[in-house]
């Protein structure tokens, strides 16, 4: 292995070892908490949001106030979304108040499973932290003809070019380049909701 992947494996340590330090409820907490939990919360919307829709009584709630306020406008689907977007907040937030209340039970053998299932998640969450700044790398040093000079100077062998045991091989096989695509879209897709949310409406 490079330095490089040992560095990378102290800072994967270093997570993990804060996630035993906090526990499994307070990592869950900060991980769903702040802007992390927006995230949630929007995900959430657009996924179940046209689903949610097309129950009948959300239908005829909703043509009822769009009746109300003389037909049908986008400010009803925007008052739709922001209803849904503080729900499934408000379910967020309970949901792991009652998980983080079990975590941290007092309890010797929940008290075990906090601090283990702390370090699994803070040290998931490094993981995920390094190849979303691996993905960033690539995106700005990538080009047809070359990984560029981060890959070639740290993350590959310089005898052979071959990439380096964990840093290198994550960086040419990360698997968040896959949802590149879906983040790069993310208005689209979020436009699409509310567009199918109208179609609903009207019909």
């Amino acid at each position: 292995m490079l330095m490089v992947d040992w560095i990378a494996l102290a800072i994967l340590v270093v997570f993990a070892a804060i996630g035993a330090l906090v526990g499994f409820g307070k990592g869950l907490k900060f991980l769903t908490g702040g802007i992390f939990g927006i995230i949630i919360s929007v995900v959430l919307c657009y996924i179940f949001g046209s689903m949610i829709l097309g129950i009948p009584f959300v239908n005829d709630l909703l043509t009822k106030l769009a009746e109300a306020i003389g037909g049908w406008s986008i400010a009803v689907t925007v008052i739709y979304y922001i209803v849904l977007f503080v729900l499934f907040t408000l379910i967020r937030i309970l949901i792991v108040k009652i998980i983080r209340k079990v975590a941290e039970a007092d309890v010797l053998v929940m008290k075990i499973i906090n601090r283990v299932l702390g370090a699994v998640l803070l040290a998931a969450f490094g993981i995920l932290l390094g190849m979303l700044a691996l993905q960033i790398i690539y995106w700005v040093q990538a080009n047809p003809d070359t990984y560029g000079e981060i890959y070639l100077n740290w993350m590959s062998h310089a005898e052979t070019g071959e990439p380096s045991a964990i840093v290198g091989a994550l960086y040419i096989n990360n698997p968040l380049s896959a949802l590149a695509d879906y983040f790069m879209h993310l208005v689209e897709m979020i436009k699409g909701g509310v567009e199918g949310a109208a179609l609903a409406l009207a019909g």
